[in-house]
């Protein structure tokens, strides 16, 4: 039975090349155990796989993961990401369809990607981070006001991208704003196009 990050390598490398997933990656989605099976197979449909095979269980991590493949379809990996509305309600659906998915696993994946924008945030890529945080908030409510935001400020603590500042700056809940973390964001926004969506945000 092959590891779930060894088959989470492969499809990751699959998309940042050649942005569609190799027949060896269906090999290695194949081989996984049912709970991490099921965890991706909402995932592997989202990217044009046909897959099958569901537990009533999964686990966080393998959850995240698949997200995470599920992102690198709208070139999260590049300066200036692509989307379409139709795509970004795939993809929400395919996230809450994984048993026990949640916007925190969204949330996460997104998180950790945006690590790799550690220079810039461009303007589309700061679009779908807004507009990823409004739909998980205005669709998925009740799984929004149940995500565990603590990691989140953990890691904005030991410092932060422009690009991770930004979706924290949407999507913490106002009380979860530290005077600490408002100042982190507003440092490391200062030089880019939205420091004045930082003030406006502060404002009050």
């Amino acid at each position: 039975m092959i590891e779930t990050i060894d088959f989470a390598r492969q499809a990751e490398h699959d998309l940042r090349g050649d942005r569609k997933l190799g027949p060896s990656s269906f090999q290695a989605w194949q081989d996984l155990g049912p709970a991490s099976k099921a965890a991706f197979a909402p995932a592997m449909t989202f990217l044009g796989t046909l897959s099958n095979g569901w537990a009533d269980a999964t686990n966080e991590a393998d959850r995240i993961a698949a997200c995470r493949l599920m992102l690198l379809a709208f070139y999260l990996d590049k300066d200036e990401p692509a989307w379409s509305s139709y795509l970004l309600d795939r993809f929400l659906e395919a996230v809450m369809a994984t048993p026990q998915g949640s916007v925190a696993d969204l949330f996460h994946a997104l998180y950790d990607l945006l690590a790799n924008h550690s220079k810039t945030l461009s303007e589309p890529l700061a679009n779908l981070i807004k507009q990823l945080v409004i739909m998980s908030f205005t669709r998925h409510r009740k799984s929004y006001d149940a995500v565990d935001w603590s990691p989140f400020l953990r890691k904005a603590s030991a410092g932060a991208t422009p690009a991770q500042l930004y979706f924290l700056l949407y999507a913490l809940p106002p009380e979860l704003v530290t005077p600490e973390l408002a100042d982190a964001v507003a440092k490391g926004l200062a030089a880019t196009p939205f420091h004045g969506e930082v003030t406006a945000a502060f404002a009050g």
